[in-house]
């Protein structure tokens, strides 16, 4: 595994996260009342080293993007949700997130924070008609693009097919043809931000198990700011839930 020397990444750049804590969700859903997430910034090595400042560094990372179907059906039971509205689902209540933060021992649950570094694809534009900011610094209207990908998440790319098709729809778009097959198709401050952290991750964990980063969504727990394990979803949603089943009382140690 790389460790922090020269052959690591540099780890001082600032990432804006969201931080709530669980039972405020809870407390929000059955009230009907909307989620105050308070907006905070960490470094990349707070991130994936753990913090002490937060908690006494007892914290649960939620990484993940709106984009990914696996993300949405985690936190709302529902494949299909856009932007925060995993948050006011009906069907909250039987989602793997709340299935497993519930098996939690309630004077836990309010102290837990959680993190939250999201990619939020459609937070900037209209949710009906959404446009991709590309690499040649155009936007293109998702909607009448027809791509092919509706997922179209941080790490999407082109496909020959998808570039094609959009070339035929819009001839002004990419009339210098500057964009190649296997590019990627968002250059969002929000994906490049995602995707510049999980290639940290990457490369920081390089040949080690310990941080699993073979998917679009991941949980990550701290205990006294080390990093102690992760889940990737959707593979080991069942794992995680267990997790907590097996060890609710001791899954999260708040020392203060």
């Amino acid at each position: 595994m790389c460790i922090l020397t020269s052959c690591a990444p540099n780890l001082s750049k600032k990432i804006d996260v969201e931080i709530v804590r669980y039972r405020d969700i809870i407390n929000g859903i059955e009230n009907k009342t909307d989620i105050k997430m308070n907006k905070n910034s960490f470094s990349e090595k707070d991130l994936l080293y753990g913090n002490i400042n937060l908690n006494n560094g007892n914290y649960i990372l939620i990484i993940g993007s709106n984009t990914a179907k696996e993300m949405c059906e985690f936190m709302s039971g529902d494949n299909t949700c856009k932007l925060q509205e995993q948050w006011s689902k009906n069907n909250y209540s039987s989602s793997k997130f709340c299935q497993a933060f519930d098996l939690i021992e309630s004077d836990i649950q309010e102290e837990l924070p959680l993190i939250f570094f999201i990619d939020y694809f459609f937070t900037n534009d209209s949710i009906n008609n959404p446009l991709i900011l590309t690499k040649n610094n155009k936007k293109i209207d998702w909607k009448k693009s027809k791509i092919s990908d509706s997922n179209i998440g941080p790490f999407s790319v082109w496909s020959k097919n998808d570039l094609e098709t959009v070339r035929n729809l819009n001839p002004e778009w990419d009339k210098e043809k500057k964009i190649m097959e296997g590019d990627y198709i968002r250059y969002d401050q929000s994906a490049i931000n995602y995707r510049n952290f999980i290639n940290s991750a990457k490369t920081l964990y390089e040949g080690s198990n310990a941080f699993k980063l073979n998917n679009n969504c991941y949980i990550v727990y701290f205990v006294n700011g080390h990093f102690r394990e992760s889940y990737c979803l959707p593979i080991e949603t069942e794992k995680f839930v267990e997790k907590i089943a097996n060890e609710k009382n001791g899954f999260y140690i708040n020392k203060k």
